[in-house]
């Protein structure tokens, strides 16, 4: 018996020490209390309910065949006694347990998304897709502009959103927009597509100066997609959709000059 002592001990030190590593591993990705009680709340503010396609301004079979594919309700499988980073659309920060991406496209939503959502309180997401659910024909909240220091994807598309695209998503006061008093904004790519959006062109998003990607195609969008009192900038795009929308002039070429990451994309594929 003495023989196998060591052996034993020593398999003994190895599961302890096994044990506390994967303690602590757990322990880095466990989820805030703070971010668990704001998506269980978010979960609470919907009703589960496929789609109907009657909103759809431009009804696209492979939309209906797609949808009825993939969808189906993630929220329904969150459970409070479980880390609210293993849930189905939730990714953490894999240090400190923040919710930094959250995806609840195809999701089955249904309802309004109130200003006063629980959603807003996710201060520290990069990533938000809440394509393809229905919020009921409501304006978008002017509250996103709060996750706009963090936000680096912003997918909208396809969620019966209707009204105006509020000025807060490029985080500006309608009555103010001098950049230079504006906090960070890391806004990258902006997917409002598929709604009844109604404005004029947002050229204010220049603001955003990290922007690459903006898709408005299947839209009320209206007017002049120029301002002569407006400097075009948008020296990050890559990608720009407008189309099935409501324009009633040209694309300027001077606009393409300013477009420099949109050239560059172009020369590398020559």
């Amino acid at each position: 018996m003495n023989q196998f002592l060591p052996l034993l001990l020593a398999s003994c030190l190895f599961f302890i020490s096994h044990s506390q590593i994967t303690s602590n591993t757990y322990s880095q990705h466990a989820c805030h209390p703070d971010q668990s009680s704001a998506l269980l709340q978010l979960r609470q503010e919907f009703i589960e309910k496929r789609i109907s396609f009657d909103h759809v301004r431009y009804f696209d079979h492979s939309d209906y065949i797609n949808y009825y594919s993939i969808s189906y309700p993630k929220m329904k499988f969150w459970k409070s006694d479980t880390d609210c980073c293993s849930w189905d659309g939730v990714t953490c920060d894999a240090e400190i347990g923040l919710v930094i991406g959250l995806d609840l496209s195809n999701s089955w939503l249904c309802g309004s998304l109130e200003s006063n959502s629980s959603l807003f309180s996710l201060r520290h997401l990069q990533k938000l897709n809440l394509a393809v659910n229905n919020f009921s024909s409501y304006t978008i909240p002017s509250e996103f502009g709060q996750l706009v220091s963090s936000l680096k994807q912003l997918h909208l598309s396809f969620t019966n959103f209707s009204g105006e695209l509020p000025h807060s998503i490029g985080n500006l006061k309608f009555e103010d927009i001098r950049l230079e008093q504006q906090p960070n904004r890391m806004l990258e790519v902006l997917n409002i597509a598929k709604n009844k959006l109604n404005n004029t062109f947002p050229f204010w998003l220049e603001s955003l100066p990290e922007l690459q990607i903006l898709v408005l195609r299947e839209n009320g969008f209206h007017g002049p997609i120029w301002d002569p009192h407006t400097k075009f900038g948008f020296f990050k795009l890559r990608v720009i959709c407008l189309s099935q929308n409501n324009f009633s002039s040209k694309l300027p070429t001077e606009y393409f000059k300013t477009w420099n990451a949109m050239l560059m994309g172009l020369g590398k594929n020559k």
